[in-house]
């Protein structure tokens, strides 16, 4: 039998889900995602677990398209009300999700997850304001870099799975 992360983990993973969520929403279920099909989840039996595994794919083509779309003039800011909204909420989604495959309180995940991405999501916001205007780089290179910030992070997360 494979034993039950401990909560502090998996809070933690929680936290980093929510934290991807606020520079790249969609990036957060697809990092848990791939995390799940590559790792021994205790819990790989849950129906929405079992879900996530099994939307993998699609997943990783959403927040594919995401990366590409953020560079585009035409998509709203990262902290207009909508948009802010979808992240914070595919957050704390996330969040209870780790928390459903590898043990923990789904509501602390959530609700830690959940702030998490509220504040990534600001923070993140200005350091790309200021990266183009202070640190001289065009808005497309501000956001190449953040991508580049947010894959190694996601790719650290889901090894780790």
């Amino acid at each position: 039998m494979i034993a039950q992360r401990p909560t502090t983990d998996t809070l933690t993973l929680a936290v980093a889900l929510g934290l991807l969520a606020g520079m790249r929403s969609a990036t957060a279920p697809a990092t848990l995602s791939a995390a799940l099909a590559h790792g021994d989840a205790p819990h790989r039996d849950d129906p929405l677990v079992a879900l996530a595994i099994r939307l993998r794919p699609l997943l990783m083509v959403f927040a594919l398209g995401e990366l590409a779309a953020d560079k585009l003039p035409s998509v709203p800011n990262r902290t207009s009300p909508p948009a802010l909204v979808g992240r914070v909420t595919l957050g704390a989604a996330s969040g209870a999700l780790a928390a459903r495959a590898y043990g923990g309180s789904v509501v602390l995940a959530a609700l830690l997850a959940g702030a998490a991405a509220l504040a990534a999501t600001f923070i993140s916001f200005q350091l790309r304001r200021l990266a183009s205007e202070r640190g001289g780089l065009s808005s497309t290179a501000a956001g190449l870099l953040e991508d580049a910030v947010v894959l190694a992070a996601a790719s650290a997360l889901a090894r780790r799975g």
